[in-house]
């Protein structure tokens, strides 16, 4: 029963309900009743107008029955003390209470008193919407175009390439920013590009282009025939197959957004093949600062400077440094001392032209008779470096056609003498006993050098073998010089060995120098100078004077002479298409084109590969390695157009000439950047034109190019005569005479 009154009084009541063993539950319900307001107010822990039920646990102790009214799983026991606060205290009851056992000693930790558990950052799509750094120098939208990319569009796995720095530059242009992306689906892949486009118009007022979009409309009309052919819809049906891929131009910036759907992402990887352009754009640049900080630091070392295993060809220097991972030896010379003997300075002598001349009897004068090498390290240098440059300017044998140079007065009879001429007592005075990396390295140039002048004197066995002693680690490019000479060493390239003996010979000598360098022959393999060397090796002796006849078709001073572009072949006395091609040299063709760890290309292995296959009449792999150029990164400028023409000239293939003529004109418009006419180019495409109209009377399908190139020539000469540089009746007279011959009928190339 419930009393009314003017103080108000609390009754709790607590029904337990045991339906089962298995569950048990209580509710709680506590009424108030204030004397006056005749009302009943109903309060439920936990919140107002609802109920909650709990499981409980009844238990008796001291004669007070407990209920878990807690939230949690965990049975709890209400505090006595706090009971009795409310109700008065029960009587105690007369049956002893059972034994506590070991679970109701354990009294669980309420819910609030609970630790809460630790919220993992760790959200399983933050790496997919991560936005990518950006590079130095960004273009100012870039920031905002990721942002809306990932957080406006959806699209994940964002990826900035940056490509301004590549030499030469991307077919899209200068100065570009690549964005990758990865869209979830097709359908969103071309929602998002159309959007961007949009976006891109409004709020940079660019004007985008977006090349494999599918648009709106025609999106949905894939679908409906689709459907009508019951097949499957949305991101299951061939859309998604069909137009995975969507590149977008911005049009300014030089922003470029590349969206895939993820299957088409890995299937084309151009993350991959961007990646590995700019690993060779950067190994490039930093053997170019290698170069010009030996320059700076007087090192004169700079790799293959004056190489006298080569052709010695006018202005001509080879600069490239190695792209391999060996540990470069410093180079850099100790400074001289204060009181050094060496007055170069003070009498104004240009040591870097005397150097270079190989003019060491000027410079040796202004050495003091008490001069220490080892004490003056940088001018024991110069001295060295200038007795070498002496050998190869004053001897300029032809080592590729394998003609030994005539007799030396400067060389003795061996390694071992020194002293039997003044060039050699003069070089040994000033080589110091304990020298450098530098100095190894010039020694080195030396015993090529002496080899190529005297080979039966010199050779070449000592220069590999002073290689193998060196400290370690030696540079590859040491062991580049020392391979070159053995492909172009008189000693292995003379006539009394067979062609094939010899040409094994060689082969497998470098092959032996490569394992010396690398015994795994892993890394070897990914350095084109040795395929360069094992390539010169195989190759004819006539390939270089195939090489060099070619150049001299489109020379601009056989243009200014006035004279033909084929009249400087008999000369070199060589007859195309007669001189066989081994079949290991083009399987070595066939690994450096394919090799994929190749991350540069040499120009010089070019040039004589085309040769080589011009000599050996195989006009088939010359087109073929000319196609091959752009997809090994290689510019095809000017200087690969003029050999070219030169080498078609020199075939005398007509066919060959109608092919180049209706090709080479076209494409040299199409390269990035273009190839401009020259007076050259000009004459040799005439030459061109000839062959191909060879015994026709009818000058038809090449009309226009022999046109526009008598029309250059006629202009070139004219500006020469405006400038003075030869006179207006012989200007008009090499119009005339080259009218002529580009309107000739002849028969054959005059």
């Amino acid at each position: 029963m419930i009393a009314t009154g003017q103080v108000s009084r609390c009754v709790n009541y607590r029904l337990a309900i045991f339906n089962s063993p298995i569950s048990i539950f209580a509710t709680q319900v506590r009424l108030s009743v204030w004397a006056g307001r005749g009302r009943l107010r109903t309060e439920v822990l936990g919140g107002q107008r609802a109920f909650r039920t709990s499981p409980v646990r009844f238990q008796e102790r001291e004669g007070i029955e407990g209920y878990n009214t807690t939230e949690s799983e965990e049975p709890t026991i209400i505090d006595p003390t706090r009971v009795s606060l409310e109700t008065p205290r029960a009587p105690q009851p007369t049956t002893p209470a059972p034994p506590e056992t070991s679970d109701s000693k354990e009294e669980p930790v309420p819910w609030y008193l609970r630790a809460k558990t630790p919220i993992s950052k760790f959200h399983p799509l933050a790496e997919r919407q991560v936005l990518p750094p950006l590079p130095e120098d960004p273009p100012p939208a870039l920031q905002a175009v990721l942002t809306q990319l990932s957080v406006g569009e959806g699209i994940d796995y964002l990826k900035v390439l940056d490509l301004r720095a590549l030499d030469p530059p991307p077919a899209l242009g200068e100065d570009i920013v690549m964005i990758i992306g990865t869209a979830r689906s097709g359908r969103q892949l071309h929602m998002c590009s159309d959007r961007m486009c949009r976006w891109l118009r409004k709020e940079f007022g660019m004007r985008p282009f977006a090349d494999g979009l599918v648009g709106r409309g025609e999106l949905k009309l894939q679908e409906r025939r689709a459907r009508r052919r019951g097949k499957l819809t949305t991101a299951q049906s061939g859309i998604e197959e069909a137009a995975g891929w969507v590149c977008i131009t911005a049009g300014s910036q030089g922003l470029v957004i590349q969206l895939f759907t993820r299957e088409k992402r890995e299937e084309v990887d151009l993350e991959s093949l961007w990646g590995k352009e700019l690993e060779r754009d950067s190994k490039k640049r930093e053997a170019e600062q290698r170069v010009a900080e030996g320059k700076e630091q007087g090192t004169f070392g700079a790799f293959g400077r004056g190489l006298s295993t080569r052709f010695p060809v006018p202005g001509s220097v080879q600069t490239r440094a190695f792209h391999s991972s060996s540990q470069q030896p410093s180079q850099a010379a100790t400074e001289p001392p204060a009181e050094s003997l060496v007055r170069f300075a003070k009498d104004c002598i240009n040591v870097d032209t005397h150097v270079r001349k190989g003019h060491y009897w000027r410079l040796v004068p202004r050495v003091s008779e008490a001069f220490d090498p080892d004490a003056d390290l940088k001018n024991a240098a110069y001295l060295t470096e200038a007795h070498i440059n002496h050998l190869r300017n004053k001897f300029r044998g032809n080592n590729y056609s394998g003609k030994i140079t005539k007799g030396c007065g400067l060389l003795g009879q061996g390694v071992q003498d020194r002293t039997s001429t003044q060039f050699l007592q003069s070089y040994f005075r000033y080589f110091p006993k304990h020298p450098a990396p530098v100095h190894l390295r010039l020694h080195l140039q030396f015993l090529i050098e002496t080899n190529r002048i005297k080979p039966k004197e010199y050779p070449l066995s000592e220069a590999t073998s002073f290689l193998k002693t060196l400290p370690a680690p030696v540079p590859a490019e040491l062991y580049y010089m020392c391979m070159r000479a053995i492909a172009d060493s008189p000693e292995y390239r003379s006539y009394e060995l067979p062609a094939s003996e010899a040409a094994t010979l060689r082969l497998s000598l470098i092959q032996d120098l490569a394992e010396h360098f690398d015994p795994t022959s892993t890394l070897s393999q990914h350095i084109p100078e040795f395929q360069f060397c094992k390539f010169r090796a195989l190759a004819h002796n006539a390939v270089t004077a195939v090489l060099l006849a070619a150049k001299t078709v489109c020379s601009t001073k056989r243009v200014e002479a006035g004279k033909e572009a084929d009249g400087a072949f008999k000369w070199f006395k060589i007859r195309v298409g007669t001189y066989p091609l081994d079949p290991r040299l083009i399987e070595i063709e066939r690994e450096s084109i394919e090799q994929k760890g190749h991350s540069y290309a040499i120009r010089e292995y070019i040039e004589q590969a085309m040769a080589a296959y011009v000599a050996a009449d195989h006009w088939t792999a010359l087109w073929n390695r000319w196609k091959n150029l752009k997809y090994m990164s290689v510019g095809r400028d000017q200087g690969f157009y003029e050999l070219l023409i030169g080498l078609v000239v020199l075939g005398a293939k007509q066919k060959e000439g109608v092919y180049a003529a209706r090709h080479i004109w076209n494409d040299m418009e199409r390269e990035t950047p273009p190839v401009l006419m020259t007076a050259g180019i000009a004459k040799g495409l005439l030459a061109v034109v000839q062959l191909a109209e060879r015994g026709s009377n009818v000058s038809g399908e090449f009309a226009g190019l022999e046109t526009r190139c008598n029309g250059y020539l006629e202009r070139w000469h004219k500006w020469r005569a405006e400038k003075g540089l030869v006179e207006e009746e012989s200007a008009a007279a090499n119009a005339v005479r080259e009218g002529k011959a580009g309107g000739g009928n002849g028969s054959a190339i005059v």
